[in-house]
């Protein structure tokens, strides 16, 4: 187990909210769990099963939009359960090693690129008007 923990790492904001740093082919990805009812973006790509019922859905947000250097690509993942639809992660590509003070701010602008407050606590909805 020890090689994992060399590519893999966890950080956790406000105790409940966890990113995931994945080193790879040298490069980096963070993977931001988010939450957020309906998916306000038009689909890049959908993976489906079950005629169109249950549905994996994929937008590429425009890099030139998020204002941070060595993102390479940003991917909103939502998921469609019948009628219901719900955004669930955010997923960022990076050339340079993120130190902890680039993911903190990536995990907070990963609330703005959904369309969300900024998380001050993990009780209270951050995509809600309140």
């Amino acid at each position: 187990m020890e090689g994992v923990y060399k590519v893999l790492s966890e950080y956790w904001f406000l105790d409940y909210y966890r990113v995931l740093k994945i080193r790879s082919n040298g490069k980096y990805l963070l993977s931001i769990d988010v939450y957020r009812r309906g998916f306000p973006f038009e689909p890049s790509y959908r993976e489906c099963v079950m005629d169109d019922k249950y549905c994996l859905l994929y937008h590429e947000y425009p890099i030139d939009r998020v204002g941070i250097d060595g993102v390479e690509r940003v991917v909103i993942t939502g998921v469609k359960a019948g009628d219901r639809y719900e955004t669930v992660n955010v997923r960022w590509v990076l050339s340079i090693d993120p130190g902890y003070d680039l993911i903190e701010e990536i995990f907070y602008r990963s609330w703005e690129v959904i369309g969300c407050r900024r998380p001050v606590d993990p009780w209270r909805d951050p995509c809600s008007g309140e």
